[in-house]
């Protein structure tokens, strides 16, 4: 399961509405975005106003779209994305109708491999004892 943590603005429920004749929002960029721990910043142009982020993820049990994000702020950050490849896409309310939703942005989750995480994990152990060391000792010869 896909945990989506951490929107930026307030949450709201919408009624569902019919779709407005105008245009709707667009991402500010629109290149694949390529993430390494599960997350990404979106952001869009626009005044404060009601927005709608929409998740599709495709696993090897089919395509699943929903809603990770709904409120005033024209960015959301999600993460807890499990390894794989996503598409989001976003609307904006205009009147009492919502806008159609902008062309989808791409996104492919690869995960750093273990053994180089817990490669970098055991370097960073070692510097932290080998520091904690040469203080302690630096400590003592003082006193």
């Amino acid at each position: 399961m896909i945990a989506i943590v951490a929107v930026v603005g307030l949450v709201g429920a919408w009624p569902a509405s019919t779709t407005a004749a105008e245009p709707g929002p667009a991402f500010d960029d629109m290149a694949l975005h390529t993430s390494h721990d599960g997350s990404i910043q979106l952001s869009w142009p626009g005044p404060l106003g009601d927005y709608e982020v929409e998740l599709h993820e495709v696993t090897s049990h089919g395509a699943r779209e929903r809603v990770v994000y709904r409120g005033r702020m024209p960015s959301a950050h999600l993460s807890g994305l499990l390894e794989g490849n996503y598409a989001v896409r976003v609307r904006a309310r205009v009147g009492e109708a919502w806008s159609p939703w902008s062309s989808a942005k791409s996104i492919h989750v690869r995960h750093h491999p273990l053994p180089m995480v817990y490669t970098l994990m055991g370097l960073g152990l070692l510097t932290f004892v080998g520091t904690a060391v040469i203080v302690l000792r630096e400590w003592r010869r003082a006193r």
